[in-house]
């Protein structure tokens, strides 16, 4: 772990300049990004509430038994 720390304190602060070139795709392919966590939290997050209550009624349900 302290290797890692080490490695990344160096990388980051004796980087050189990098020149990097953002073309018209980058803004597209981040509205699609946005465009997928709405639809994931629209539609999706019902889907994960469900699943852990369930989970929750069955190891709840489990523990009662065992008393």
């Amino acid at each position: 772990m302290k290797i890692l720390t080490i490695f990344l304190a160096l990388t980051l602060f004796f980087s050189t300049t990098v020149h990097a070139y953002l073309d018209p795709g980058v803004g597209t392919l981040l509205l699609q990004v946005l465009a997928g966590a709405a639809l994931f939290v629209g539609i999706g997050w019902r889907y994960i509430v469900r699943f852990f209550k369930r989970l929750a009624k069955k190891f709840k349900g489990s523990e009662d038994e065992q008393q």
